[in-house]
């Protein structure tokens, strides 16, 4: 039990994966269970801003995680719940159950740190109980560390402080996107930071990143079909035969890649977005 302090921009990542594409030994992965977010960041690389309200159903959620568990064993590398704010989610304590009833490996609670003094005790009681960490983005906003590691202490919880670059100035980054779809995906897809790292987990079907899920909260929000998505782009768990399958799929540039600049990522003045559509591009 303690605090741990890693680096990572969108999510908690090993500095030393992040140009690898080797496929992997176990599954890592990622499951927003709450599309949309409190703190709403500007140009936020999972589109929070211009998500709709939506929760992670448990029951869905239960069946993928079963499905998962045949095919894995249970034995995983890592799973972090995330969103949007996962601790938004009115199930949540049943969310982090099945988790941990399906899978061994770490499994982490990623959250922007707002809510989390006013959890219950029942929550706190949970990770602690589960071995669930709560890992907190280090955004440029103010939160009660005191409150937050008191918390953490008194209840014997992992906490992980994720940081970002320049956490401690008002200071972000904005990921650029070619929205013609002209980038060569294999190029692309080895300089990516997010490729076979920052895999997805939605609705029964796993991606080597955000891009072939979130994008669609572009395409709703403004009324345009500039991100084309395909079944292609991302693998059933029901229909891979083995896990080996899945990990070779999510160790192989995707045709979303086209859409990516990984070259041009900008640091910007955090603000909270005004959901402009430039944020994104």
């Amino acid at each position: 039990i303690g605090v741990r302090l890693v680096g990572s921009e969108m999510c908690i990542r090993d500095s030393y994966n992040i140009a690898m594409k080797e496929k992997r030994e176990l599954l890592r992965f990622n499951v927003d269970i709450v599309n949309h977010c409190n703190l709403n960041c500007i140009s936020c690389g999972h589109f929070s801003p211009l998500a709709k309200k939506e929760f992670l159903d448990p029951t869905e959620f239960e069946a993928d995680c079963k499905r998962l568990n045949i095919l894995t064993g249970g034995q995983i590398e890592r799973l972090e719940l995330m969103g949007g704010e996962p601790l938004l989610h009115p199930y949540l304590l049943d969310i982090m159950h099945i988790a941990r009833k399906y899978f061994r490996g770490q499994i982490n609670i990623c959250t922007n740190g707002i809510l989390v003094t006013e959890m219950s005790e029942e929550f706190f009681k949970v990770c602690s109980e589960l071995d669930i960490a709560i890992a907190i983005t280090l955004y440029p906003i103010k939160l009660n560390w005191q409150k937050i590691e008191e918390l953490i202490t008194k209840n014997k919880v992992n906490l992980i402080k994720v940081s970002t670059k320049n956490h401690n100035r008002r200071i972000w980054f904005k990921n650029h996107r070619d929205l013609s779809g002209n980038q060569n995906i294999e190029t692309n897809f080895k300089k990516c930071r997010w490729g076979n790292n920052c895999i997805i987990l939605e609705h029964g079907r796993l991606a080597t990143c955000v891009m072939p899920f979130k994008t669609t909260y572009y395409n709703q929000y403004y009324k345009v079909d500039t991100f084309k998505i395909s079944k292609s782009d991302s693998i059933s768990i029901y229909e891979a035969e083995n896990i080996s399958e899945i990990l070779e799929f999510l160790s192989k540039p995707i045709s979303a890649c086209r859409y990516c600049l990984p070259d041009n990522d900008e640091m910007i003045e955090w603000k909270v977005s005004n959901k402009q559509i430039e944020e994104w591009s």
